[in-house]
């Protein structure tokens, strides 16, 4: 009879215990996954791409560095977007090629492809030495950055960062 006590007694405590917890979670509306940002799915139906977010991350990086931060740049940007295009349309890796990256004098292009998330994106431009280069530049003052989701390709999303000067 004791046991029987000690064990309603118990359960009667996690039920409570979980209900607090319940009452205490965020509104299911909070809980879903970040529609853009850093960790938003690019290749998710409604995630967007946000370039502020991925030029704070290359500055952030820069300012580790010792460098100046880059100033976005409307032109870089549209640059940027129509080669990811590009990229996307033909349905190439563009990793370990060597196009012609270069746009007007002063400025300076690299492409990747396959990485579904921001945060993805500026890890592995970390881990490849021309990309990093490219982000340390000491002399590039601006910076436009674009991904491009391609439905049915085979890398999914398709990534350009142009800097100048």
């Amino acid at each position: 009879m004791m046991r029987l006590r000690a064990s309603a007694r118990a359960a009667a405590l996690a039920a409570a215990f979980l209900g607090g917890l319940v009452a205490c979670a965020p509104p299911r509306e909070t809980l879903r996954a970040d529609p853009g940002g850093l960790y938003g799915r690019l290749d998710s139906p409604g995630t967007r791409f946000e370039e502020a977010a991925a030029i704070s991350l290359v500055n952030a990086y820069r300012a580790r560095h010792g460098l100046s931060a880059l100033a976005a740049d409307d032109a870089l940007s549209a640059t940027a977007r129509e080669r990811a295009t590009r990229a996307g349309r033909e349905d190439r890796s563009v990793f370990g090629e060597v196009p012609d990256l270069t746009g007007p004098a002063g400025t300076g292009l690299r492409l990747s492809a396959g990485y579904l998330t921001t945060a993805e994106a500026f890890s592995g431009w970390r881990d490849v030495p021309a990309h990093e280069r490219a982000m340390l530049d000491p002399a590039a003052r601006r910076i436009g950055i674009a991904a491009v989701h391609v439905p049915g390709s085979k890398y999914r999303v398709y990534w350009a960062v142009a800097t100048g000067r």
